[in-house]
């Protein structure tokens, strides 16, 4: 299988300039797939001996190590004197909430991805794309696109519970035996999640396109996939390189947006030999600086998301001549 790379990104790049319709689906999947996260650091950690010898330190203030222990255990009264059906029902209605949101957000996803695959496919065809048209198949498919999915999902966890009970019954052999069996269980457990992923790409085209059942097109992509690995690998990461290139000149972009203000306000703000706090305006501008850079960051990244499709698309048309 012979493919011309630079034809494909210069096609691609050609339909996602011209078809801005399609950067609407991009934007609503970059929303929903940069989830925010972060960490907690605690620090130095503390044991009890700690406490009868140490002052700690809030808000410039040093509290004693008996009034420390009777700030915790107030806290802990307050704890203890909630009903345990509370929390267990403060617990679950947590769980729906997280649960419903998970499936809003699957939905939703799943309906913007056969939508965009099938505004990408009208495009190449040189047809006029709306989102009228493209949404309309992307109602039509993202319950089978959800299937897929579940299927995908239930293979990753037969293969992971396989993987644990492996493990599990080699160290009660012995620490070598385990370690000779889940190393290379690692390798092949993440080489089948590459392949996986890589089946997804193809099986979703055939959903959308070809009108094929979940099922009929995970054995489909699986053939695919066979006959096109490399390509899809060197697309793979083409499009990984070209994402990280985009993503380093974004990053600089933001920070100018952002730091040139903030400099500047904090630059002005020490001008009399003191620091002053700025103002409301400078508030503002701070607040207008982060709102524009999180909004073109997002706009990328549509961009980016539509460009990575067309890419894929084109690979899916000639896996497809391939496999003739």
């Amino acid at each position: 299988m012979t493919v011309d790379y630079g034809q494909i990104l210069h096609k691609s790049w050609a339909i996602t300039k011209k078809n801005k319709w399609l950067w609407v689906f991009g934007l609503i999947l970059a929303t929903f797939s940069s989830s925010g996260g972060g960490s907690f650091n605690l620090g130095n950690s503390f044991n009890s001996k700690d406490i009868s010898s140490s002052n700690f330190k809030i808000s410039n203030r040093y509290l004693s190590a008996d009034q420390y222990l009777f700030m915790v255990n107030a806290i802990e009264n307050w704890f203890l004197s909630i009903p345990i059906s509370t929390w267990i029902t403060l617990g679950i209605s947590i769980f729906v909430l997280m649960l419903v949101g998970i499936v809003i957000s699957t939905v939703i996803s799943s309906w913007v991805q056969a939508s965009l695959i099938s505004g990408i496919a009208t495009a190449h065809e040189d047809k006029p794309v709306t989102l009228t048209s493209a949404s309309a198949v992307g109602f039509a498919k993202f319950g089978q696109l959800i299937i897929f999915g579940l299927i995908n999902f239930g293979l990753v966890i037969v293969a992971t519970l396989a993987l644990i009970v492996l493990g599990i019954l080699a160290a009660t052999i012995s620490p070598i035996v385990a370690i000779l069996i889940m190393v290379p269980g690692a390798i092949f457990f993440i080489a089948g999640v590459v392949l996986l992923a890589f089946i997804s790409l193809y099986a979703q085209r055939l959903i959308v396109l070809k009108n094929l059942s979940p099922w009929a097109a995970w054995k489909k992509s699986l053939n695919l996939t066979k006959g096109a690995f490399l390509p899809t690998l060197v697309m793979g990461f083409i499009n990984m390189g070209i994402g990280c290139g985009v993503g380093c000149v974004s990053a600089l972009i933001m920070g100018i947006i952002i730091g040139l203000p903030a400099v500047i306000i904090v630059v002005v703000s020490m001008s009399t030999g003191s620091f002053v706090f700025p103002g409301w305006p400078a508030i503002v501008v701070l607040i207008v600086s982060l709102l524009l850079a999180i909004n073109l960051n997002l706009l990328v990244a549509a961009i980016k998301i539509v460009f990575d499709y067309s890419n894929y698309h084109q690979i899916f048309i000639e896996a497809l001549k391939n496999d003739k």
